[in-house]
């Protein structure tokens, strides 16, 4: 039922940004809440012993175990994957220590210590959700995205969309890129999504505890193309009919995106000869 109100919120004849505006307020409630709950660090136990040694017994059966959805890496004759179809896997560059995060969240701290805080909410639910095939790898490491390589185009993914992070000329999780650039037998095409919105403590699509800030000007956007201008000559670099793709994770935030857009493809052409191929990407919740 809730999803299906939300369908109908995002059909209703409402100007879009009024849409989003109404969004954000509902999350930065929502966030609120949470906050004062986690202050208060209350936790309400069911008084129910039958239920309290279902769970218990639950989650000491799930040493060892795996999601059910989860499968042991087989070897796929090429013959067999479908080459006229090209799919893309988006890549998240969290998984490795960096300044930032050392700063914001203490030395050390990667994606995997969110993944590991994973905790089962109900009987059977399978949480920590914990690594197969990579076990818990470290971007920093070339032999890490070899590998990851290697099993994507074994089962037919051919693109990493790398998710790019630039803050008015400020790039962050920056450093497995940068190593997949500069070596190119690391050898997959790849494209970029601009994660086009502010860096902040939670990630809600809110604009509560900003850490990194995007202006939302048409000359900072505009001034983002020159970032990923030359990323295009790369030959690995993914194109559609000789036009270099790059998605945009929440359009909606562009302002004055007509000009903003036509800029960047009258960049593109005038730097590199080649058009642009701007993809669409747009969140909703």
């Amino acid at each position: 039922m809730k999803s299906f109100l939300k369908k109908i919120y995002w059909k209703l004849p409402i100007n879009y940004k009024l849409k989003e505006k109404i969004s954000q307020r509902r999350f930065e409630k929502i966030i609120k809440k949470e906050e004062v709950q986690d202050k208060n660090k209350k936790v309400e136990i069911v008084d129910n012993k039958e239920v309290l040694y279902s769970y218990v017994k639950s989650n000491l059966e799930q040493y060892g175990s795996k999601s059910e959805y989860f499968k042991e890496y087989s070897e796929l004759i090429e013959e067999n994957i479908n080459s006229n179809v090209d799919i893309a896997a988006y890549y998240l560059t969290q998984f490795h220590p960096n300044p930032e995060n050392d700063a914001w969240w203490g030395k050390g701290t990667t994606e995997w210590n969110n993944v590991n805080q994973g905790t089962p909410q109900y009987v059977g639910h399978y949480q920590p959700r914990r690594p197969g095939e990579f076990g818990y790898y470290d971007l920093r490491l070339k032999d890490n995205m070899q590998r990851q390589i290697e099993v994507a185009k074994n089962y037919g993914v051919n693109i990493f969309c790398f998710y790019y992070y630039w803050f008015d000329g400020k790039r962050l999780l920056e450093r497995p890129l940068n190593m997949f650039l500069e070596n190119e037998d690391l050898d997959i095409n790849f494209c970029y999504c601009w994660a086009n919105e502010n860096w902040t403590k939670r990630f809600s699509g809110t604009d509560e505890g900003i850490l990194m800030k995007i202006t939302n000007s048409k000359e900072n956007y505009k001034e983002f193309i020159q970032s990923v201008l030359m990323d295009f000559k790369d030959n690995r670099y993914y194109k559609i009919n000789n036009k270099p793709v790059i998605s945009i994770y929440r359009p909606s935030l562009i302002p004055e995106a007509k000009e903003v857009l036509e800029y960047w493809r009258n960049k593109v052409k005038e730097e590199i000869g080649m058009d642009l191929y701007i993809v669409a990407v747009q969140e909703r919740d």
